[in-house]
């Protein structure tokens, strides 16, 4: 069945949670949620997926940056599951997150075991509908959680630490020949809706997602 119906050119949910989320994505992005219960958009180089619960109002924000193993190979010799914990407490200070206890402020580095290829490291914010209080504050949290995404994916990926190398190149060579740091210089998709991959996460590897921060050990 489909969780919404159009009738007379308006969108009607299932459920009252589906509606507010939906409500909170057009305004003022024009992201729509899907019939499956989530919403897929493309930003600069990363994927991003939101997904609510329709019974409960749960919802949560996702970015997968790789497979661990993949990204643990590239970040050798440093080690991958102690820089996520260092990024966890960072970011949780960041947002005023002071303990492990009540809601989160922000996203936090996680490892997700339910993709079939194997766990990913992945970016995820849990919320409920009911502790939004507008449209204003839902953006407010999403574009806080994709500007943290796209910082840890830069330091996973080692760009910070490339491009800081080269800015210390420029500077110290001040008569040369001015040379710009390199940088991504990827823009924002016109129509993220146009691009967007239709591949949700499925309802049944939300269950499977590890809720615990990664632990400092």
């Amino acid at each position: 069945y489909s969780r919404r119906a159009s009738q007379g050119g308006t969108t009607i949910y299932r459920t009252p949670h589906m509606a507010t989320l939906d409500t909170y994505l057009r305004t003022p992005s024009g992201l729509r949620l899907q019939t499956d219960g989530t919403c897929n958009f493309l930003f600069e180089y990363q994927r991003f997926v939101i997904e609510i619960t329709e019974e409960t109002g749960d919802f949560l924000f996702y970015a997968s940056f790789g497979s661990l193993k993949e990204l643990q190979r590239k970040n050798k010799p440093r080690n991958l599951l102690r820089l996520l914990a260092t990024w966890n407490e960072e970011v949780k200070q960041r947002h005023g997150t002071v303990s492990n206890e009540g809601p989160d402020n922000s996203g936090l580095l996680r490892i997700d075991s339910s993709k079939p290829e194997g766990p990913h490291v992945a970016f995820i914010f849990y919320g409920h509908v009911g502790e939004i209080e507008n449209a204003a504050h839902f953006h407010e949290t999403l574009d806080d959680f994709v500007d943290d995404a796209l910082e840890f994916s830069d330091k996973i990926n080692g760009v910070q630490d490339h491009e800081s190398m080269e800015k210390k190149s420029v500077s110290s060579d001040a008569k040369s020949q001015k040379q710009a740091p390199s940088s991504r210089n990827v823009s924002p998709d016109s129509d993220v809706r146009s691009k967007v991959s239709r591949d949700a996460i499925n309802n049944n590897d939300r269950s499977k997602l590890n809720r615990d921060a990664i632990n400092n050990n």
